[in-house]
């Protein structure tokens, strides 16, 4: 009977002691709990305020950039400046799309790096390539004319060939030095006679004919290729483009001229080497190879872009998967070279070796 008291007594006190700890257990574990909850809270409102001030940061910069292009769009150009232009997709060759029915067996781009008046070098190149009027379509990245001995052989040529062309540095100085001549009268042929002071760029523009100025003035800053297979949508330049700009909001002075970005404020700069800045190029293919910053933005995945380019002659032969830079300085005795794209995206570097004229 002592045993079954003291059995009776155990439970008694174990039931007691329960019903004691059960609530505070309880308290023990919601308090844990709530301690969870609020770290929890605390660390997604540090990450929402963090993904903010960054998105307010990318959105100023936007900002801030689109005003000095409105600033700057258009000052100290030719008029007749134009800042987009789409290239006939019948020149394109076919891709591993559905091909259109005007897209034939056989065509051919050929994008050729700065070519500089160098008319000698520019025929042997396309000779190398084996060029055909018919199935291939010459896209020249600006700086066709000055420095070289045949600026005019090289419009020429061109211009008799069909081809596609973007406004270098070059051609917008010497066309803005056009602009400040005399009205040009219908009957002569070009501005060989009028008088006016002797600058070399106003003595350039002289030697062209009013035809040859107005093809000129028809080279936009940028040209909007088209896709093509896993190089992704094509556009043409002379100098580079600033990644999440719209090409119609793109600064045209920049755009022909630049060479470094500083991938901070994402401002170009024309300098070869500048402190926080980088190649251009590099910044261009690292950020169409990650996306990252436009699928924040925009939500979706967007396809990437391959700038073709020349200008950069310091580096001479750029090729990244996603920015290709062909300016191999030929007139100063280098090389001239083409970027062949064909059916399907097959592409290759073609080289010509130069005179050198400077």
């Amino acid at each position: 009977m002592d045993v079954d008291r003291g059995a009776r007594q155990y439970k008694n006190v174990y039931l007691t002691t329960a019903r004691v700890e059960v609530p505070r257990m309880k308290q023990l574990r919601d308090l844990v709990e709530e301690s969870k909850m609020q770290r929890w809270a605390v660390v997604i409102l540090i990450l929402v305020l963090v993904a903010l001030a960054y998105r307010q940061t990318i959105v100023t910069t936007y900002i801030d950039h689109d005003r000095a292009i409105d600033e700057a769009n258009h000052k100290g150009h030719a008029p007749a400046l134009i800042q987009v232009e789409t290239l006939d997709p019948r020149h394109l060759p076919r891709t591993s799309k559905t091909t259109p029915d005007h897209a034939a067996a056989g065509k051919r781009l050929i994008f050729v790096g700065d070519i500089h008046g160098c008319m000698e070098e520019l025929q042997a190149l396309l000779s190398k390539v084996n060029y055909k009027q018919d199935t291939d379509h010459i896209i020249a990245l600006g700086d066709m004319i000055n420095k070289g001995p045949d600026s005019k052989g090289v419009v020429n040529f061109l211009m008799d060939q069909g081809a596609s062309a973007v406004r270098g540095n070059h051609e917008d100085s010497v066309l803005l030095a056009a602009n400040n001549l005399p009205p040009i009268p219908p009957d002569p042929p070009s501005l060989a006679n009028t008088a006016i002071e002797d600058s070399p760029k106003i003595k350039l523009a002289r030697t062209f004919t009013q035809s040859q100025i107005h093809w000129l003035n028809t080279c936009p800053v940028i040209l909007r290729v088209g896709d093509l297979d896993h190089h992704g949508e094509i556009v043409a330049v002379h100098g580079g483009l600033v990644p999440g700009i719209r090409l119609e909001k793109q600064n045209p002075n920049s755009v022909m001229n630049m060479r470094t970005i500083n991938p901070n404020s994402r401002k170009p700069s024309a300098e070869h080497v500048l402190k926080g800045s980088i190649p251009w190029a590099e910044y261009w293919d690292k950020t169409q190879k990650s996306l990252l910053h436009r699928k924040f933005f925009f939500g979706r995945k967007k396809k990437p872009t391959t700038v073709v380019f020349g200008h950069d002659a310091r580096k001479r032969l750029q090729i990244l998967t996603y920015a290709k830079g062909l300016d191999t300085s030929c007139v100063k005795g280098n090389q001239l070279t083409a970027w062949v794209v064909s059916d399907f995206g097959k592409d290759t570097i073609v080289q010509v070796q130069c005179k050198g004229y400077v």
